[in-house]
């Protein structure tokens, strides 16, 4: 199974952004017998483009052919046609600010600990304005 999710780094550690369409990078995690076994990084380009991110960040992660996508939240467009591509989109609930690590959010799709989505839920951060938070 190959799961995608947007990240940030901080050092070697990946970790979920906030922001969905300003990620600085978005991984592909390969899953098999509920182990990674692999992660392609990939730079999201679109972060800084104020029109057109939204179709430029889903043909980034429709091109790598994910199963399913993990995030803290995304808005109902990115949501809707995820969903239209057979995309499984899954929300990980964490506190205000908090930015869990990737494995961990893997770990939760994977054993079952989260349900999937069948509506669009927005990251606390969406919607301050928090777009300063390419850690690196």
């Amino acid at each position: 199974m190959k799961v995608a999710a947007p990240v940030a780094k901080r050092g070697k550690e990946l970790l979920l952004f906030p922001h969905f369409g300003r990620a600085p990078y978005f991984a592909f995690a390969e899953v098999e017998e509920g182990k990674v076994i692999s992660v392609e990084v990939v730079e999201n380009s679109y972060k800084e483009q104020e029109h057109g991110r939204g179709g430029g960040v889903l043909g980034l992660i429709l091109s790598r052919k994910p199963e399913c996508l993990v995030a803290l939240g995304m808005g109902e467009r990115a949501f809707e046609q995820l969903a239209e591509e057979g995309v499984k989109v899954y929300f990980y609930p964490s506190k205000e600010g908090e930015m869990p690590p990737l494995e961990q959010a893997i770990e939760a799709v994977v054993s079952g600990k989260l349900k999937e989505a069948t509506e669009a839920v927005e990251a606390e951060e969406e919607h301050r304005g928090h777009h300063n938070r390419n850690e690196e």
